[in-house]
């Protein structure tokens, strides 16, 4: 018999992790004008708002596939695997990750940790893994080295 996944009660809570993504929305607008408030100018605002830009469009991708997968999920049964170790299993994987890049270089240690995180969260396309690692890599990279001008310790490039 397998566990069933807590789920509240009654038909807004679908609604939840949607209400919730907009909740940190919210503090990260707050955080964001106060920033933009106590800044020099606009070469503050170039370096703030794009990462706040990001952050909002996150929440908002990451909470509308919650309200669709939920309402979409109608037996109530929830995912076969069992995510309860899902949480844990990624804190270590940063754990690793962290230490890492500062040992093997960023760009090697992000190109490892992206797709080793899919696999814990269920990819198994290989396809999907090496193009998300070598464009969440090149991505990533584009945007410390290049837009934000932040050093990093890397390997290849």
């Amino acid at each position: 018999m397998q566990p069933t996944p807590y789920r509240p009660a009654g038909r807004w809570s679908a609604f939840a992790p949607g209400l919730f993504a907009l909740g940190l929305m919210a503090a990260v607008v707050i955080y964001l004008w106060s920033v933009l408030d106590a800044s020099r100018g606009p070469q503050d605002w170039l370096m703030i708002l794009p990462a706040g830009l990001v952050c909002i469009a996150a929440l908002l991708w990451a909470g509308g596939s919650d309200v669709v997968r939920e309402s979409r999920d109608t037996t109530g049964a929830g995912s076969e695997r069992d995510s309860s170790l899902l949480p844990p299993a990624l804190l270590v994987l940063i754990c690793l990750y962290a230490p890492a890049a500062g040992l093997i270089g960023f760009d090697i240690a992000t190109a490892i940790f992206i797709p080793a995180a899919l696999v814990l969260q269920g990819e198994r396309r290989p396809v999907d893994l090496g193009l998300a690692s070598l464009g969440g890599t090149a991505l990533l990279m584009w945007v410390f080295l290049d837009l934000l001008a932040v050093r990093l310790p890397v390997t290849v490039l």
